[in-house]
């Protein structure tokens, strides 16, 4: 019987050892918390418009490019001006190419040139009539035209820089040219003994 009472009261013993509820671990102190809060906070790093695609719209140089080219002009002359306002501007072209289909657009293109100015035009249009509109714009010497910004032929690569820096897309390895824009749309400047010797505004691609 005495044997019976120990063994009864140590299965007892272990049913309420068994039964007792796992105490709630301690709530972690509001420093662990916020240090907890800050080293989960994702890094927020500025884009950099060299590391981002040199076409992409939202990218903040191609943003810059698109907003310093809008208020662009060589005098009153740039894309899209008609071929009725740049004769009204320069007088008749000294020679003008034969329009011709272009595949990739379905648009009749022509070259009007004018010598003495320095100034080429590639002109589009849905006709081979006309009317024109002018696609790109190109400057070389003897031009006197120059951009708002004051550059023209002649002007210096840090000119330029000083002018178009925030829209510069970098060259590929090679390259020598300053194009502000993209691979598909923008001004692009050539240089010669460290001075522009041509530009060329409109169109780079389809």
């Amino acid at each position: 019987m005495k044997n019976f009472c120990f063994a009864l009261a140590a299965l007892l013993a272990a049913t309420a050892s068994c039964t007792k509820p796992t105490p709630a671990p301690a709530a972690p102190s509001s420093t662990t918390v916020a240090a907890t809060a800050v080293d989960a906070a994702p890094t927020v790093v500025a884009p950099d418009a060299a590391e981002m695609d040199p076409d992409d719209p939202e990218n903040p140089r191609v943003k810059a490019a698109n907003a310093l080219l809008e208020t662009e002009a060589f005098g009153t002359l740039k894309p899209g001006i008609s071929s009725k306002d740049v004769v009204a501007l320069l007088g008749q072209p000294s020679s003008k190419g034969k329009a011709e289909g272009e595949g990739a657009t379905g648009d009749f293109v022509a070259e009007w040139v004018w010598k003495k100015a320095g100034v080429t035009i590639f002109f589009a249009s849905g006709t081979a009539k006309g009317p024109w509109v002018a696609r790109n714009v190109s400057l070389a010497a003897p031009a006197t035209l120059k951009t708002h910004k004051g550059i023209g032929i002649g002007s210096t690569l840090a000119d330029v820089d000083k002018a178009y820096a925030a829209g510069h897309m970098l060259p590929a390895d090679g390259e020598e040219s300053y194009t502000v824009g993209t691979h598909y749309d923008g001004m692009v400047f050539e240089f010669k003994d460290g001075k522009v010797s041509s530009i060329y505004w409109g169109m780079l691609a389809f």
